[in-house]
């Protein structure tokens, strides 16, 4: 096959010979060109750049092939790993601790280990395919790319669109009670986005508590949202829980006054395991800023006569069957759009079978320092809901 060089001269790809040049009369500026001879073919430099890596393909390649060798080192770090733990446990419970933890462990992997093992593969495999070539890793590096922007975009919500932003320098008022840690959500719903989260005694500064019964906060220089049943004022302290021996000193209790807006009831709802119902209320609070006051929402049946406690558990003090929240404003005048309290079911003490007629008011209470609890607010309007079955 005869070419044509960029420099003009034809080239036999056969004989490997310049044509137009005359055999062994070379001189020094005339020797043949020692350059790879472009042929019409492709050639590697021609290939697209994302068809050049030829190491990711191997990485796969490498993967398959040593696929037992990966499997039983894996093996070998998780038993490492539980040797150390053991070991821990041996010098911060004692041997007994340490023996039991190891018996357990071990009849948990001896039955668990058919799935481990495949769970193991499968990562594996995962993997493997990752680096099947260039088109699954680029693939592969677009979902990630993908999900990480998801995720910025979703954190940044907590500061988009807001009226207010976290000043510089706010004060923790309120820490977290959690056990371990408390989730915070982009908003006031437990359904949203989780953006971050607050460990047990963590200091945080809160805004008020309303929507949902969550609580706005400081949250890395933004506004986030966090569950109130889980956040305690820093001075709580000073507040034990409300009772008619609980009181209050030093506060004008003429000037306190609320109202209620709205009540409403939640059904089938569990909580901490238990199923029930929430009563919602929307209440304001005028002159009340860090006092403790009671939501109380207490039961009758239709025609006007209260439900019996038999248990002491949810009640007031005369046995009628009763559920409670306390608040404490951050405000000198606070909105509660959605505060709501939850009772058991079987704290109703009512039989499952058959259809009773029930309704539901609320009063919030507050404690002066010396007579007896004061009344700021009652509903205007009673709940009303039916409990039991019709089958």
């Amino acid at each position: 096959m005869i070419i044509k060089t960029p420099n003009g001269k034809r080239y036999d790809t056969v004989k490997k010979i310049f044509i137009d040049e005359s055999i062994g009369s070379f001189s020094q500026n005339n020797l043949p060109s020692t350059r790879p001879i472009p042929s019409n073919g492709s050639s590697y430099y021609r290939r697209p750049w994302y068809k050049r890596i030829d190491f990711i393909p191997k990485i796969g390649d490498w993967i398959d092939n040593n696929e037992e060798k990966i499997i039983n080192a894996a093996i070998i770090i998780a038993g490492i790993g539980f040797i150390i733990g053991i070991i821990a446990q041996w010098i911060n419970f004692g041997f007994w601790s340490a023996l039991f933890s190891t018996v357990i462990v071990g009849v948990v992997v001896y039955y668990a280990s058919f799935i481990l093992f495949w769970v193991l593969m499968l990562f594996i495999w995962f993997i493997r395919y990752i680096f099947y070539n260039i088109y699954t890793f680029l693939i592969f590096i677009a979902i990630l790319a993908g999900i990480c922007f998801y995720n910025y975009t979703n954190t940044q919500k907590i500061t988009k669109n807001l009226p207010v932003t976290a000043p510089v320098g706010l004060q923790p008022n309120y820490y977290c009670s959690a056990s371990t840690t408390l989730n915070v959500r982009n908003r006031p719903h437990s359904k949203a986005d989780k953006i971050g989260s607050l460990k047990r005694n963590e200091e945080v500064f809160v805004y008020s508590i309303a929507e949902n019964n969550f609580a706005m906060i400081a949250f890395k220089g933004g506004i986030a949202y966090a569950s109130a049943d889980y956040l305690k004022p820093k001075n709580a302290y000073k507040y034990t829980a409300m009772t008619t021996n609980t009181k209050q000193t030093n506060i004008d209790y003429s000037k306190i006054s609320a109202t209620i807006n709205n009540i409403w009831t939640e059904h089938n709802i569990y909580q901490d395991g238990q199923k029930g119902m929430k009563i919602h209320v929307e209440f304001y609070t005028y002159n009340m800023r860090n006092i403790q006051g009671n939501c109380i929402a207490y039961f009758y049946y239709k025609n006007g006569s209260a439900l019996k406690d038999k248990n002491n558990l949810y009640k007031t003090d005369d046995g009628n069957v009763s559920t409670e929240k306390e608040f404490i404003p951050e405000y000198e005048n606070t909105t509660y759009k959605d505060f709501y309290l939850f009772i058991p079911y079987s704290e109703l003490h009512l039989p499952s079978i058959g259809k009773t007629e029930l309704k539901t008011n609320v009063i919030l209470w507050t404690y002066p320092s010396s007579g007896q609890p004061k009344q700021i607010a009652r509903s205007r309007l009673m709940a009303e809901f039916w409990y039991g079955s019709l089958d």
